[in-house]
């Protein structure tokens, strides 16, 4: 069946009841598995003594720990949540870090495009903004070079908006591509849609612009890899750089 792998082992063990030393008993151990709410569970066990039981046992850990590494199975991951900030400054500031790329070996430029919030009327709204306070107003800009945006440089416009979106595109070079494009979403799941409380779990989504250089790749799977990386490495900073993680 889909997703269930069997596995088989012939195995040995000593036959206590023998006087000869090197007199062994055979077993087998067979197990199907497969990947159930990322994680995995025995399907099938097939086993004829208590020591095959254990092998068996010892077998599934060791697989569940393999598919981990490759990330076959998503270890339980740290949930950044829209609410988890301290105030709307922080949270525009931990979304706005995702444009600066100092650490990055593969982006040479990041470009905020596009951006999504609404005012927080419980906040001392700048005069320049007042009309635009209204509870179910989202607000979409999109274009270039926005991080000069007031609402993203200025301090007290800042604390007066409920960033929930902002659309990065970096600049990168592998192999013989220079200046790839690579655009990813950064995003708290549609925040600014649920009531009375606004909250959703942070995530990013990539989208590999394919140029001409990108489509003459032998695998562009291994580059997508290799920028999904990336932005795992970045995310990694920016989450202890404001102390969510340690």
């Amino acid at each position: 069946a889909k997703d269930e792998f069997k596995i088989t082992l012939i195995t040995e063990t000593k036959d206590p009841t023998s006087s000869l030393l090197v007199n062994t008993k055979p077993g087998k151990a067979e197990v199907v598995i497969k990947k159930k709410d990322n994680q995995l569970v025995v399907v099938t066990e097939n086993t004829i003594s208590k020591a095959d039981k254990y092998i068996v046992n010892r077998l599934v850990k060791l697989v569940e720990e393999e598919f981990k590494r490759i990330d076959f199975i998503e270890e339980e991951k740290i949930k950044v949540m829209f609410k988890n900030f301290s105030s709307n400054t922080e949270r525009v500031n931990f979304l706005l870090s995702f444009s600066n790329i100092a650490s990055s070996i593969m982006f040479h430029e990041a470009d905020i495009q596009s951006i999504k919030f609404k005012f927080d009327e419980n906040t001392e709204v700048p005069e320049l903004y007042r009309d635009k306070v209204d509870k179910d107003l989202v607000i979409n800009f999109e274009g270039k070079g926005l991080q000069t945006l007031t609402e993203l440089s200025e301090l007290n416009a800042k604390e007066s908006i409920f960033l929930e979106e902002m659309k990065v595109l970096y600049k990168f070079n592998f192999l013989n591509i220079k200046n790839g494009l690579y655009k990813v979403t950064f995003n708290f799941s549609n925040a600014l849609k649920n009531k009375p409380e606004y909250d959703g779990v942070f995530k990013s989504a990539p989208y590999l612009i394919k140029t001409n250089s990108v489509k003459a790749l032998s695998n562009i799977e291994n580059l997508e890899k290799e920028l999904g990386k990336e932005i795992e490495n970045l995310k990694l900073e920016k989450l202890k750089l404001f102390n969510i993680i340690k």
